[in-house]
């Protein structure tokens, strides 16, 4: 896939196979039969909105769909500089997409490929610094002039798409909590949240969110499309808790369950891109040789929910057709005493490890592109804070070797 794919591993052959899925122009993408005389204007107008694709040498049809077979234009060596020539040229201040030219078999047509990331030094201007240009997902229009508060918000959009996560995040919070008071008046027996331990959260972001992709409504047929099997047994899909609709609010839909015993489950779906997942995994463990139970959070339950909420997290991603920079996060909160179980269940244990730390957190930044591709890694920085939090140096083979014989 285009999104995906290293740049400098991008062929002709792989172009061609895109072209064939008829995708029709949008926001993210735009074809160009030969090199167009404003090409700086799609590039600035894309590093404003929400980056995208420009595929040089790809005629379009009535529809805005490519025109099968891909005919290319003349090679001829230096096509990446101009593309570069023209953005130092006429972009203030200059954007640096990647750049690809893809030759055909015969070495005399190409398609340059040109990919570009959402920008965060907004606004991107042209004309001598005087006009800025946003995509609008309009085939008739895909660039307009960007109005007076559009660029202010450009000016300012970094702060306030930075202030605008947070708030997600907190509201996020704010609506597991009050609905886990609510399931309390239901069963008295059920522990507070301020006196329960052993808290893993998990949850994608767009870095710099503006506007919703989608509707809370349509949120719903979205959760349906992005479950994925649950392996740990505690359920037979995931997100959990696995329900057949979550409960619309004013800006996403939740799913929530709390049980007298302390288990929590937390799922938001927020229209701004917000993938939210939080639980308890505190456990009671019988030391083989005997003694007082003592209470420990198992590594690997953390495995198996980090590798289920990112596959889960690449559907939902695709779903609502985002493909720019994640702020990815997991925390591992309220373990000070708790014990780290470096089992499965069906294994007999170690001695569980302890840390000085009440708290475990964990952040990167990732493009949703390539998610399926950095998944392996990402798990693998977010498991080994984890585990030095604990005195254990998880190593990679691990990791491996527990997916291999759990997942399935």
């Amino acid at each position: 896939m285009l999104y995906i794919k290293d740049i400098h591993q991008v062929t002709w052959d792989d172009i061609e196979s895109f072209c064939q899925q008829r995708n029709p122009e949008g926001a993210y993408l735009d074809y160009k039969q030969e090199f167009p005389s404003h090409l700086e204007k799609t590039i600035a107008a894309m590093a404003n909105t929400l980056g995208g694709i420009i595929l040089i040498g790809v005629a379009e049809d009535m529809e805005s769909r490519p025109v099968i077979p891909v005919g290319g234009i003349a090679f001829q060596r230096g096509l990446s500089e101009t593309v570069i020539n023209i953005i130092l040229t006429n972009i203030t201040p200059p954007v640096f997409p990647e750049i690809a030219v893809c030759r055909d078999s015969s070495g005399t047509r190409a398609v340059v490929v040109v990919r570009i990331l959402q920008s965060h030094q907004t606004p991107h201007a042209i004309a001598g610094n005087t006009e800025v240009y946003l995509r609008t997902g309009n085939r008739n229009t895909p660039e307009k002039l960007a109005h007076v508060n559009e660029i202010e918000w450009l000016r300012e959009g970094r702060r306030k798409s930075e202030e605008l996560r947070e708030q997600l995040y907190v509201r996020a919070e704010n609506r597991l909590a009050s609905l886990h008071d609510r399931q309390r008046q239901e069963k008295p027996k059920m522990p507070k949240m301020s006196l329960m331990h052993g808290w893993l959260m998990l949850s994608l972001c767009p870095l710099y969110p503006k506007d919703p992709f989608t509707t809370p409504p349509e949120l719903n047929d979205v959760y349906k499309r992005i479950r994925v099997t649950e392996y740990y047994r505690t359920n037979h899909e995931f997100p959990l808790p696995s329900l057949g609709n979550g409960t619309i609010v004013q800006d996403g839909i939740v799913l929530h369950r709390s049980d007298e015993d302390g288990d929590v489950f937390h799922t938001e779906l927020n229209c701004f891109g917000l993938y939210f997942y939080k639980q308890t995994v505190l456990h009671e463990y019988q030391p083989p040789l005997g003694g007082n139970p003592i209470r420990i959070i198992r590594a690997s339950e953390i495995l198996c929910r980090l590798d289920e909420f990112l596959d889960s997290a690449i559907k939902y991603y695709h779903q609502i057709r985002y493909w720019g920079v994640l702020d990815f996060r997991m925390h591992l909160d309220h373990i000070h005493g708790c014990g780290l179980g470096r089992y499965h269940p069906d294994e007999h244990d170690t001695p569980p490890l302890y840390s000085p730390d009440a708290e475990v957190r964990f952040s990167d930044a990732v493009l949703a592109s390539v998610l399926e591709v950095e998944k392996p890694q990402l798990i693998l920085r977010a498991t080994q804070r984890v585990g030095w939090a604990f005195g254990w140096n998880l190593s990679e083979q691990l990791l491996k070797s527990y997916y291999a014989k759990y997942k399935p």
